[in-house]
């Protein structure tokens, strides 16, 4: 688990990123104050993090690739934020970010922290399905935040997360892409690239922190879904066509949930509603809503100020929605979004 930026492998990587040709280990090892067999060693770690480094005798060291991964040495040079991810840990392999998150935050981490991990073994949605999240192709995190809010406002930050995540992608998109389904994807044309959960702790005095964890389907391919996914899932890349470098992502998505944050933290849902319309891939659309108390169809009409959805019912009447999953009213794949759906982060 990794969590400085000013560590002896960063240092290294600094100076091969620097270098105009091999760098040599004694020049490394002088500079820093360390022997030639820890600059090795150093050397070692960065290439078990994966980036290519080439050996050249007795000329040192030359830096030919670097790896397309949110590690550390590759997210945190590219932070713009005051504080969003400077408490970083990266992790191989986990069963769920939220899960380490939420134990890091019960012994007192800053709000901002941020777990990553390349594979989760057991990622989680709503309602406890599964995500998938395979290695190597997507940004599988989650984020710490202790916001001094009233509890009930909490139930809207799923959107402005969703709209934080809808515009950190859309650089790389097609105009009016991505769009944000209520209340916690991220749909590329019709089909699902994001999920996003919140998990809140509150005490009787209030919020203690909510973990929010982010799923984004980056550089998947379609041949790498199981089967029962391929007709409701996408990427960025399955989208776009081209392959997106991780760690920049994360680093923007970062900036623009600060940024985000801060603003609801002060005025709630309410300055983010006309983004949410232009961004609503639900509006407008025919839609049955799943609720404990039973199903209700109607017509999807916006985003109440406080993160409820409006469903304009076949008589007129406006039902607000606090909680359910809507799926669209069309045939074949849209038909049912909920279980498989669920499962993509």
């Amino acid at each position: 688990m990794s969590t400085a930026l000013d560590t002896p492998a960063t240092r290294v990587l600094q100076m091969l990123a620097a270098a105009e040709g091999p760098l040599s280990g004694e020049a490394a090892a002088e500079r820093l104050k360390l022997s030639r067999t820890a600059v090795w060693k150093q050397i070692e770690v960065l290439r078990v993090s994966g980036y290519t480094i080439v050996a050249h005798g007795r000329n040192g060291y030359r830096l030919t690739a670097v790896p397309n991964a949110a590690v550390p040495t590759e997210v945190l040079p590219r932070l713009r934020t005051r504080t969003f991810g400077h408490a970083y840990h990266y992790l191989a392999s986990t069963p769920s970010t939220n899960a380490v998150l939420s134990r890091l935050a019960a012994r007192g981490a800053p709000e901002g922290t941020v777990v990553v991990a390349e594979r989760q073994e057991a990622g989680r949605g709503r309602m406890s399905r599964g995500w998938f999240s395979p290695p190597d192709t997507g940004l599988y995190f989650s984020l710490l935040l202790r916001p001094t809010v009233e509890v009930a406002r909490v139930t809207s930050l799923p959107l402005v997360v969703g709209l934080a995540v809808a515009d950190a992608l859309a650089p790389h998109l097609p105009a009016g892409e991505p769009r944000v389904k209520w209340p916690n994807d991220i749909w590329i044309g019709d089909r699902k690239a994001c999920g996003i959960l919140c998990e809140l702790q509150a005490e009787i005095d209030g919020v203690q922190h909510v973990v929010v964890g982010i799923g984004i389907n980056v550089n998947l391919e379609a041949r790498a879904l199981p089967v029962e996914l391929r007709s409701i899932a996408t990427s960025l890349k399955m989208a776009a066509g081209v392959t997106v470098q991780r760690a920049e992502l994360l680093a923007a998505l970062l900036d623009h949930l600060e940024r985000d944050y801060a603003a609801w933290q002060r005025q709630g849902l309410a300055p983010f509603l006309k983004r949410l319309r232009d961004r609503d891939v639900l509006l407008g659309r025919s839609i049955t809503v799943e609720r404990a108390a039973g199903a209700l169809s109607g017509t999807a009409d916006g985003v109440n100020p406080d993160g409820s959805l409006r469903l304009r019912l076949p008589d007129g009447r406006i039902e607000s929605i606090y909680s359910g999953d809507a799926h669209v009213r069309r045939s074949a794949t849209l038909a049912d979004l909920s279980d498989s759906s669920d499962r993509i982060r």
